[in-house]
C-alpha cells in the first residue's frame, strides 16, 4: 500500500511543481471579512486586494475592506433616548509591502505591514458622525492554489487606529479566493 501511494505521488508531482514555476506578476483577492474591534464588537464585510509581485518573493499590496454592524438600541426613558437603529460602518484603505514564502508548488505563505486609513461613521437617532484615522495594519495569510492561476486566501490582521482622543485596534479576520495574473 506504501508503495503504490509512493508511486500515485511521483506520478502527480511533475504537473505540479511545473505548475509553480512561475510567480504571477499580479494577483486579486476578494472575499469575506470579519472585524473584531477592541470593544468587543464583530462587524461583518468584505475586503479585496491587489498585490504587484516585484519578485519571487516581495510584493507591493494595496487593501480595501468594509465592515459593518446594525443593532436596534432600546429606549432609556430616564436619559430621553427613544431608541432605535444604530449602524456603525468602518472603511479602510491600507498598503504596503508583502513578503511571500513559496515553498510548495500549491502553498505560499506570506506577511505584510500596511499603513492607510480607516474611516468610521456612525448614525443613531438621525445623527450622524465620522471620522477618518491614520492606522497600520500588521498580519498574513496562506493562498491555497488549486489550479494554475485560482486558489482560496486565508489570512489575520492585527489592525492598530490612531484615533484624536483614544487609539483603538481590532483584528480582522479573512477568506476568499485568489487569482495570480501574468507570469515571472
Amino acid at each position: 500500500m506504501r508503495a503504490a501511494l509512493l508511486v500515485v505521488g511521483f506520478l502527480l508531482a511533475p504537473p505540479s511543481m511545473a505548475m509553480a514555476q512561475d510567480t504571477p506578476i499580479v494577483d486579486l483577492s476578494g472575499g469575506y471579512s470579519f472585524l473584531w474591534d477592541d470593544d468587543g464588537h464583530a462587524l461583518n464585510g468584505w475586503y479585496a486586494t491587489v498585490a504587484l509581485n516585484m519578485n519571487r518573493w516581495f510584493a507591493l499590496a494595496a487593501d480595501a475592506s468594509g465592515h459593518y454592524r446594525s443593532q436596534q438600541i432600546p429606549p432609556i426613558p430616564e436619559l430621553g433616548v427613544t431608541g432605535g437603529p444604530f449602524d456603525h460602518d468602518v472603511v479602510a484603505f491600507m498598503g504596503g509591502p508583502r513578503v511571500t514564502l513559496r515553498r510548495t508548488p500549491r502553498l505560499a505563505a506570506f506577511a505584510h505591514l500596511m499603513v492607510g486609513q480607516v474611516t468610521a461613521e456612525s448614525e443613531f437617532m438621525g445623527i450622524k458622525s465620522s471620522n477618518g484615522e491614520a492606522a497600520f495594519e500588521t498580519g498574513g495569510g496562506v493562498d491555497i492554489w488549486l489550479a494554475r492561476r485560482a486558489g482560496i486566501r486565508v489570512g489575520a490582521d492585527y489592525r492598530y487606529i490612531f484615533y484624536e482622543d483614544d487609539d483603538g485596534s481590532g483584528f480582522r479576520f479573512h477568506t476568499g479566493v485568489v487569482f495570480g495574473l501574468g507570469a515571472w
